[in-house]
């Protein structure tokens, strides 16, 4: 029981994490895409799904149901307000890559 819960839980994160799509297609050459690092990007996409999976692992190892249960919902909600917002605002990224931006 305990471990299909934790791995709803980790696919439910996979599933929440953006979709990385080609950088360069359509993309403009200004200062802002010269400057941004693809590495540092990619790394950042990976840490919104190795931190929440990092929690739930030690979750388990503790036996910790509630603190696995709390962690899903502080994931998803989180998830579901900052993509909402991105949806809503649709404000254009600095790099002109998509419309998916967060607003300042």
């Amino acid at each position: 029981m305990k471990l299909t819960l934790v791995s709803a839980a980790v696919f439910a994160a996979f599933a929440s994490a953006p979709v990385l799509a080609n950088d360069n297609v359509g993309r403009e050459d200004n200062e802002i895409n010269r400057s941004v690092n693809d590495s540092i990007v990619k790394a950042g996409d990976m840490l919104q799904i190795l931190l929440p999976a990092t929690g739930y692992f030690a979750a388990w190892l503790h036996d910790d149901f509630e603190g696995a249960k709390q962690l899903t919902y502080a994931t998803l909600s989180t998830q579901l307000i900052i993509h909402g917002v991105k949806e809503t605002v649709g404000r254009k990224r600095p790099n002109e890559s998509s419309w998916n931006s967060f607003p300042s």
